[in-house]
């Protein structure tokens, strides 16, 4: 898996100051978790042309805001159904989860193992990491 600060689609944007370096976040869960239950795995060339054609199907906005879960997992091919959960949640057997990370004045997304943990973050192993912590999570049950 990529990370969304890897050089190749760093300064990736639709926007002036919205790169995919600062904003790619959920959406590299998203690969993440893709990538995990299909086995394919997306270049950065091809998750740009992906963001690409999400943001001009209206899945995705030009600030790489995510509008809606269960259409991006959709558009993948892998149905599901999303809702949100508190921090403490534990997925059952057909869900998984997506972690919203907050500290002061910031917001990161990662893919979460199930019970709460870092599976995978897009922005590598970093001192901050610890500074964040669970908001709340994004469950989506698959279909």
């Amino acid at each position: 898996m990529f990370r969304q600060d890897c050089q190749e689609i760093k300064d990736f944007s639709f926007l002036e100051k919205s790169t995919f370096k600062e904003y790619g976040c959920a959406i590299s869960s998203v690969f993440h978790h893709v990538e995990q239950i299909t086995g394919k795995y997306f270049s950065p060339s091809e998750v740009e042309k992906k963001c690409i054609d999400m943001r001009d199907l209206g899945i995705i906005a030009d600030d790489f805001y995510v509008k809606s879960w269960n259409e991006i997992f959709g558009f993948f091919g892998v149905p599901v159904y999303t809702r949100f959960e508190s921090a403490d949640y534990e997925c059952k057997n057909d869900e998984i989860e997506i972690l919203c990370l907050q500290k002061p004045g910031y917001k990161h997304f990662v893919p979460g193992d199930g019970k709460g943990n870092y599976s995978w973050d897009s922005l590598g192993r970093r001192e901050a990491q610890g500074d964040y912590y669970i908001k709340d999570k994004r469950i989506m049950r698959l279909l």
